[in-house]
């Protein structure tokens, strides 16, 4: 059965940006989030699969059948913009209207997406929570086979943002329309992804499920931008037992071993919610265990960001607020860390 898009090889080149050999698989009912930092080609990868833009080379193929040479009107692409772009001078009906002919299809979408009641307004009166449901019920009334939204949530607040992705999922259970949702967030692309892709500089550098990209980033460059806080380089100085002995200035770390062997000059990445302190009481010996310096202690809601730094090597732990291992710690006192070896994440030093 194929896929329900299909991109194979996609490339083009504009002033300022170049996509190459891009491919994506994306199944019904799947929301594919694709992050990457500003300027990465997110946004113009979006416009080449709704046929906004002229592709040089590759294959788009929706639900089976080839679209690569079809106009943007013809694909059966929901699109929703960054700034929504509804029309000013339209009110929400004739905005949801523009996409569909159908009377019952408009009344059934003002139903859906809760602006019945809103129906008569002009945009300029809208608040962004009901800017981004009318454009989402303009998306719909294409009845799209794909919806592709830009960075949708970038001018909300917490409380929209949090219903626009409320919103996403009930679409998805309901619909089974599979998405494709840009963003530079990656906290909201934990929170939205089935599948997420990478992107930087026009091509995609690694596609997998989130979890797996989390935590086992293919480069320096998706470890650091998924927030692998600790990166120290090192050196592999002995592989044992599956695990690699990586030796990072003074300290020495074990890690599950990867591809790189003996003399392979690496970075040792931890995410800072796997990088413990311990109680005094605990602080026994072990692999990864050490002593680091707390340079300082923030406040970041339901934990602390602890700074942290190991001979000359940089470090970030997030602690919850009720473990003991903060009880009386102050910054420029020593703190126990520990790192279980499992991770601990190896890659390339470029």
């Amino acid at each position: 059965m194929s896929p329900a898009l299909q991109v194979d090889g996609l490339g083009l080149r504009l002033e300022g940006i170049a996509l190459a050999g891009i491919d994506l698989r994306i199944e019904r009912g799947e929301c594919l989030v694709i992050l990457g930092p500003n300027g990465a080609g997110k946004s113009v990868l979006l416009e080449a699969i709704a046929g906004f833009r002229r592709i040089a080379s590759g294959r788009v193929a929706l639900a089976g059948r080839d679209i690569t040479a079809l106009a943007p009107e013809r694909r059966r692409i929901g699109f929703m913009f960054q700034d929504f772009a509804l029309f000013p001078h339209l009110s929400v009906v004739e905005n949801v209207r523009f996409g569909s002919a159908a009377e019952a299809r408009v009344e059934e979408l003002l139903r859906r997406f809760g602006i019945a009641a809103l129906r008569d307004r002009l945009p300029y009166f809208l608040s962004g929570g009901e800017k981004q449901r009318v454009a989402l019920a303009r998306a719909f009334a294409t009845d799209p086979a794909l919806l592709l939204l830009d960075e949708p949530s970038s001018a909300l607040d917490a409380r929209a943002r949090d219903q626009l992705h409320d919103d996403l999922r009930d679409l998805l259970a309901d619909t089974g329309v599979p998405m494709i949702y840009v963003t530079h967030d990656r906290v909201e692309a934990l929170t939205l992804a089935d599948r997420l892709a990478v992107m930087h500089r026009g091509q995609l550098l690694q596609q997998g499920r989130p979890d797996e990209v989390f935590q086992q980033p293919a480069s320096a460059f998706v470890a650091e931008f998924v927030g692998m806080e600790m990166m120290l380089r090192g050196r592999v100085i002995s592989l044992e037992g599956g695990l690699a002995l990586v030796e990072c200035g003074r300290l020495a770390l074990r890690a599950p071993a990867g591809r790189e062997g003996p003399g392979a000059e690496v970075f040792a990445c931890a995410r800072p919610e796997n990088v413990r302190l311990l109680a005094p009481a605990a602080a026994n010996g072990g692999a990864n265990r050490f002593a680091a310096r707390v340079e300082a202690l923030l406040d970041h809601g339901p934990y602390v960001r602890v700074r942290l730094r190991a001979g000359e090597q940089p470090l970030v732990a997030f602690v919850p607020k009720h473990d003991p291992a903060l009880d009386g710690l102050n910054a420029g006192e020593l703190a126990q860390v520990a790192i279980a070896p499992g991770h601990v994440h190896l890659v390339a030093a470029c």
